[in-house]
């Protein structure tokens, strides 16, 4: 099994140790191996236009996709943020990624 978790600074882990954030407590707990794309200050937007190179081309079997947090920030209508959230699960749908 192969997981990615795609998000923002609170994925990434921010000002806590690698070995500290939540995706490697995880990854720890659950002894499989999650690759890390969250990025500080990343809008759900901006995580769909990476969503091919950061999640897709690693063919995981899950993805957890997070965020959300900067685009309230930025006041981003929650309509886009969905809208934003739905296209990547779509795109995990269409080439069969459970989430």
């Amino acid at each position: 099994m192969s997981i990615v978790c795609i998000g923002d600074s609170i994925t990434f882990g921010f000002r806590v140790r690698k070995t500290e954030s939540w995706v490697s407590v995880l990854s720890k707990k659950i002894k499989e191996n999650i690759i890390n794309k969250g990025i500080p200050g990343n809008t759900t937007g901006e995580m769909k236009e990476r969503f091919e190179k950061d999640v897709v081309e690693f063919k995981p079997s899950k993805v957890l996709i997070m965020g959300g947090t900067n685009d309230v920030f930025l006041k981003t209508s929650i309509n886009d943020i969905l809208k934003n959230i739905d296209m990547m699960v779509e795109i995990c749908e269409k080439i069969n990624l459970f989430l």
